[in-house]
């Protein structure tokens, strides 16, 4: 009994529920449901466990059905589900417990499947059913409600690998599919939360707000998903630890013809990639200003990084480098070698896109941008040489000039040394 209500990021106590609560005294109806959701597990896989997650966005297409159905569904022959929410809601430990001592007496076998049921309110509080099939007695539930579901939810896997019979290519979806949804789970007292759902059709639920965005968007959402290999990264996630008032994040985005699930939080932290995305998706909804991150934003052809090394005196040397987004590049305007040019043994003819990415994270950590900003005009030196470093960030190469006084960070340099050496 004591694992009937839990909130979207730790179980609650049916004992820490206040009934002197005026919300909670109120009663519930189908109106103040969000979502409803059916998880299918198998804890005994561990690590390898895959849940299968039919979810159902409730909103006025569907409340007439879900209506009759939580007034017909019968809870272990004692009371209806709607009765039962409202009591789980309001810690009704009396009508609880004569709902518990009528439960059916079946034991899961070792390695069984778990099926929870979930039902998700609109003030973020979740009532879930545990081991619905063999702790709970419900009428009219098994195939009627479930087909319901199936026919009008969304299936979502937490594997990505998971191969789900759906015969949709990844963006072909219908209106009434769930495409997106970012959810903020509450945490401690003052922290921010929100869900967000975004439709087929543009349709959006942001915090039981209806808003609507257009098809473009969703596609601009989809396209950068992939931008940042966003199955790649939720692939062989490590499941979330528990931590007091400990907030996650859920995303799920739609590809390959179902909706792919990452979770974030204590045990698992949130990509930068990832929370570009999230940043990118909630800007079509509340009009903030995205700060673009350079490891997502540029194309193949983008020239990415420029090192010019100016000519200093009688013997020195100059030369250009550009490396382009596809990890191509050019070394003194030229993509091809001179045929008397002997390249190193560690020579490379293109680069890794992970190193242009590294590259672009150790820019960043020692701020660059402020570094070039903040940085006085260079003095003039006689055959003084300069290097002239540009690097991209938030849409556009930013130019710092070093030379006499002022050297590239040795960090950086060392970085560019390594380049340097694989491509001469």
């Amino acid at each position: 009994m004591n694992k009937l209500i839990r909130s979207t990021s730790a179980v609650i106590y049916l004992s820490l529920l206040s009934c002197s609560s005026p919300a909670q005294k109120a009663k519930l109806t189908y109106k103040d449901l969000q979502s409803i959701s059916i998880e299918h597990t198998n804890p005994s896989l561990g690590n390898h466990e895959i849940i299968k997650t039919i979810n159902l966005e409730c909103n006025k297409t569907n409340l007439e059905e879900i209506s009759y159905f939580l007034k017909k569904i019968k809870v272990n022959n004692t009371v209806s589900l709607l009765k039962y929410l409202n009591a789980s809601k309001a810690s009704d430990t009396k009508l609880i417990n004569r709902i518990f001592n009528n439960s059916p007496k079946k034991k899961l076998n070792d390695g069984g499947k778990i099926s929870n049921l979930l039902f998700t309110f609109k003030d973020k509080s979740v009532v879930e059913l545990q081991d619905v099939y063999h702790q709970f007695n419900l009428t009219d539930f098994n195939p009627e409600f479930t087909s319901f579901l199936m026919k009008n939810g969304t299936l979502t896997s937490n594997n990505p690998e998971f191969n789900i019979p759906i015969m949709k290519k990844e963006y072909n979806y219908a209106d009434t599919d769930l495409i997106i949804k970012v959810q903020l789970t509450p945490g401690g007292p003052g922290s921010n939360s929100y869900v967000l759902s975004i439709f087929g059709n543009g349709n959006c639920n942001y915090n039981n707000k209806e808003k609507t965005i257009t098809k473009k968007e969703i596609q601009q959402i989809l396209d950068k998903s992939n931008d940042v290999n966003f199955i790649s990264l939720i692939k062989n996630s490590p499941s979330l630890q528990f931590a007091h008032d400990g907030q996650q994040t859920n995303v799920a985005i739609w590809n390959g013809g179902l909706l792919r699930k990452g979770k974030f939080g204590y045990g698992n932290p949130m990509p930068e990639e990832v929370e570009y995305l999230v940043d990118f998706i909630l800007s079509k909804v509340d009009n903030r200003v995205v700060e673009f991150k350079p490891e997502v934003t540029y194309s193949n052809t983008d020239l990415i990084i420029k090192l010019v090394r100016t000519v200093g005196g009688p013997g020195s040397t100059s030369y250009q480098l550009s490396i382009f987004g596809d990890g191509s590049y050019k070394y003194n305007n030229t993509s091809v070698y001179a045929l008397d040019h002997k390249p190193s043994k560690n020579y490379k003819a293109k680069f890794d896109k992970e190193e242009i990415q590294r590259f672009l994270s150790l820019a960043k950590k020692l701020n660059f941008s402020e570094i070039i900003k903040s940085q006085p005009p260079l003095p003039f030196v006689h055959d003084g040489q300069q290097s002239h470093l540009s690097i991209w960030n938030n849409g556009r190469l930013e130019t710092g000039e070093f030379g006499y006084g002022y050297p590239i960070p040795k960090e950086l340099q060392e970085s560019i040394d390594y380049i340097l050496s694989v491509t001469r």
